[in-house]
């Protein structure tokens, strides 16, 4: 039996690993201007404890890059709900009339106040469009 020579080399060993340029790392950002009017679920209704969290919540995603967000447990990050499992649907005539809804795909991103509300939007890239905050649990299934 043959033995294997091994090839040695005096070069410096590369312990690094390359992300590819196609990876950003980028912060969500939230736009209101889409929220709807309907009290029940806009900031107007909101108790001031649901005001805070939303807030908080909102300070909390923006620190991270999106995509390690992405890989967070949905209660702690985001989720991803089909449009059809809403009883209401949230997206905005404002929204639609803008355009702005080619990006959207038959989903809607929603992140979680605790058990208290859930805030649901689209999702541009990084743009986190807020159309509705839900108090009462009434847009869809849960």
């Amino acid at each position: 039996m043959s033995k294997i020579k091994l090839k040695t080399s005096n070069a410096p060993l590369n312990n690094k690993v390359s992300l590819s340029d196609n990876v950003k790392y980028e912060k969500i950002i939230f736009n209101f201007s889409f929220l709807t009017n309907d009290k029940k679920f806009n900031i107007e209704g909101l108790e001031p404890n649901i005001h805070r969290m939303l807030l908080n919540k909102m300070v909390n995603l923006s620190i991270d890059d999106f995509i390690n967000i992405k890989a967070l447990p949905k209660k702690q990050g985001l989720e991803v709900i089909p449009s059809n499992s809403f009883k209401i649907n949230p997206m905005t005539t404002n929204f639609s009339n803008t355009h702005r809804n080619e990006f959207y795909k038959d989903k809607y991103w929603v992140f979680r106040l605790s058990n208290q509300a859930r805030v649901i939007g689209v999702m541009n890239r990084t743009i986190f469009y807020i159309f509705a905050i839900d108090t009462k649990f009434k847009m869809y299934k849960h």
